[in-house]
């Protein structure tokens, strides 16, 4: 469940700051109500999700700096990845 509202994240069917509502999602996805605030809990923990108690769930907002900062981050990790594939010797 938690992977279904996150693939409608990257395809930016879900948007900053959006409400995300039990009942749509239980009717929209079929799912039971237990297992839709399992996967608030879960987009919650990724921080990809705010709530307050007994109120909302909502998307989280990243800021510029924030994006900024993980792309920083995707970009060493990257390249740390591609330095540390194996190139196969060359034989001459």
């Amino acid at each position: 469940m938690a992977k279904a509202i996150g693939i409608e994240v990257v395809f930016g069917q879900r948007l900053p700051r959006e409400y995300l509502v039990e009942d749509e999602i239980i009717q929209r996805l079929s799912a039971s109500r237990h297992t839709v605030r399992r996967a608030f809990d879960k987009l919650r923990r990724l921080g990809l999700v705010v709530s307050q108690p007994h109120r909302s769930t909502r998307m989280r907002h990243y800021t510029v700096k924030e994006v900024e900062d993980l792309y920083r981050v995707r970009e060493t990790l990257e390249v740390r990845a591609a330095l540390d594939v194996l190139v196969p010797a060359r034989t001459n």
